[in-house]
């Protein structure tokens, strides 16, 4: 993640929150860099399997017998190779699916929200949506929200959410693997998301090449987050010249 010091939105938030909802912000800004690492650390380890396949089968025919072969321990080992794919590709999705959320935390705690009978969540509804809503009701956190719309209402953001969803609620979603020997190099791996679909009458997302998506939505989300944090920054470099109080 490009530098953000949070020095500025713990130091506020020493002057309103007490000490178990500080160390509660401290975590969340924690786990925004954890998620990304997280997200780095499996494209990393799904880089490293489809080099180390291509270069173990650096021809056609060397990489079609690797999937169609008639030898039960090659199988096995095209097995494992598609397992492994997949997990990485499957804690991608639900890693990245929950760092909206934790933004949420981040600002719901940064900003004192949970300091306000008006804009107080249970803490198991703190989420980005919910935050967002509480966020309407107050017009100085125009520009924060609509920085927040911006990061969610976005196709590949739903599409993202669906398939987390899917494999948290129903069903552990698929990314079938093909090999398109039209392409070069590590071009010719491709994992396919199956066609899914949302409620009755709304989007329904198409099969969808599972490597370009996450990689597109994963720097489209480490920008926008980025962006959030940096409007906090200056949110509660204002804020400090009149501090939020407590409702008593």
């Amino acid at each position: 993640m490009v530098s953000w010091n949070r020095n500025t939105l713990l130091h506020y938030a020493q002057t309103t929150q007490s000490e178990s909802d500080l160390r509660k912000l401290d975590r969340a800004i924690n786990s925004i860099t954890e998620t990304q690492l997280l997200c780095g650390y499996h494209y990393n380890s799904l880089r490293e399997l489809l080099e180390e396949h291509m270069r173990n089968h650096p021809t056609e025919a060397s990489l079609f017998m690797s999937r169609f072969s008639i030898d039960p321990e090659v199988n096995n080992r095209d097995f494992e190779f598609n397992l492994s794919c997949r997990a990485n590709i499957i804690a991608i999705v639900r890693t990245l699916h929950s760092l909206s959320d934790i933004v949420g935390c981040v600002i719901y705690f940064g900003l004192g929200l949970n300091l306000n009978d008006n804009t107080k969540l249970v803490e198991t509804k703190v989420s980005m949506y919910n935050v967002k809503e509480k966020l309407k009701t107050l017009p100085k956190y125009t520009e924060l929200l609509s920085l927040l719309n911006d990061l969610t209402n976005n196709p590949d953001f739903k599409h993202i959410s669906r398939l987390s969803n899917q494999t948290k609620h129903s069903a552990i979603v698929k990314a079938n693997s093909h090999f398109n020997l039209k392409l070069k190099g590590i071009e010719r791996y491709q994992f396919m998301f199956e066609e899914i679909e949302t409620k009755p009458g709304r989007m329904q997302f198409q099969e969808t090449s599972a490597i370009p998506l996450i990689e597109k939505e994963f720097k489209r989300q480490n920008d926008g987050v980025i962006n959030i944090l940096h409007c906090l920054d200056a949110l509660v470099s204002e804020l400090v010249k009149v501090p939020p109080k407590a409702n008593t």
